[in-house]
C-alpha cells in the first residue's frame, strides 16, 4: 500500500477513490469562498475515504489580467480532463471598462458552452404569499421549497 500527503498534510492510502477537480477561484469574493469550500471538500474526503487532487486554473477577471483574456485554452484542458470543476464568482467593477466579448462574464459564458452546459440549477426558498402564484420558472415543489431554473446562451 502506498501513501501520500493530501491538501491537508493528512497521510491517506493510494488505495481510496480519487477525484480531480478543477478549481476556478474567480474574482471578487470568489476566491474567499472557493477557500472555504475546499476546506469542506477535504473534510468530507477524510470523513468519507476519498481523496482529491485539485488542479487550479484561471477565469473570469484573474484570467484577463494574466493572460489577456478572459478563459485561457489551459482552463478548458483542465476542466474537460475533471471530473468535477468548482467555480468561484466572476467579475467586478475593475474590468467593466472592456468590451461584453472581453469581460471576465464571457469566460463564465465560455466555460459553460466548452462544457456543454446550458442550465442553472439553483434551489431556492419561494415566499408564495409575497407572489401569489408560482412562478413561472418553478419546476418542482419541495414543500415550501422549488428547484429554479434559467437558459443562458
Amino acid at each position: 500500500m502506498t501513501i501520500k500527503e493530501s491538501r491537508d498534510g493528512k497521510w491517506r492510502s493510494k488505495d481510496e477513490k480519487e477525484y480531480r477537480i478543477a478549481v476556478l477561484r474567480g474574482d471578487g469574493i470568489g476566491p474567499e469562498i472557493v477557500e472555504q469550500a475546499l476546506r469542506v471538500l477535504d473534510t468530507a474526503a477524510c470523513r468519507f475515504g476519498f481523496s482529491i487532487v485539485w488542479e487550479e486554473a484561471l477565469l473570469g477577471g484573474v484570467a484577463i489580467d494574466h493572460t489577456g483574456g478572459p478563459l485561457p485554452e489551459e482552463t478548458v484542458r483542465i476542466c474537460r480532463s475533471a471530473d468535477a470543476v468548482l467555480l468561484g464568482a466572476v467579475g467586478g467593477p475593475k474590468w467593466d471598462m472592456l468590451p461584453g466579448n472581453q469581460r471576465p462574464e464571457a469566460g463564465l459564458l465560455g466555460i459553460r458552452k466548452a462544457l456543454g452546459l446550458f442550465a442553472n440549477l439553483r434551489p431556492a426558498k419561494i415566499f408564495l404569499r409575497r407572489c401569489g402564484r408560482r412562478p413561472p420558472c418553478a419546476n418542482r415543489s419541495l414543500g415550501n421549497r422549488w428547484i429554479l431554473w434559467w437558459y443562458g446562451n
